[in-house]
């Protein structure tokens, strides 16, 4: 994530981020005789995003920034599963690629140049991000 300031209040930002959620189960199914069946199931889904966007400064001083971004850009979602359940089908829709991100966030800075920051959005990424922040 980065961001170029164009003047004290407006700012360009660009941000890639990846995210991945995997799921892995088993299930005892149906008896052969005396012998349960067991069937396992996996499944997997990562996400990348680009975005490009403004950021409005609402408190701008020298160690708190306080400010609001709307971004939109390009979503990749991809599904796969793997199971040897031969009765387990499974569709999948892919989503749109695009992504919209509206954010709300704060940095706060210890020195000239080192901070942490924390933003709380909608779309496009994170509901919650917190971490370190630099300034050059």
């Amino acid at each position: 994530k980065a961001e170029y300031l164009l003047t004290e209040k407006f700012g360009f930002g660009v941000e890639f981020n990846y995210s991945s959620v995997s799921i892995a189960c088993t299930r005892i199914g149906n008896y052969t005789g005396a012998n349960p069946i067991t069937y396992h199931y996996t499944y997997n889904t990562p996400a990348y995003r680009a975005l490009f966007g403004f950021n409005f400064h609402f408190v701008n001083t020298s160690s708190l920034d306080v400010y609001g971004a709307v971004k939109a850009g390009y979503y990749n979602r991809s599904f796969s599963y793997t199971s040897d359940d031969p009765g387990f089908i499974v569709t999948f829709t892919n989503p749109p690629p695009v992504a919209i991100r509206l954010e709300v966030g704060m940095r706060y800075f210890f020195t000239d140049f080192l901070g942490a920051h924390v933003n709380i959005g909608l779309g496009g990424g994170p509901l919650i991000a917190f971490g370190l922040t630099g300034k050059f």
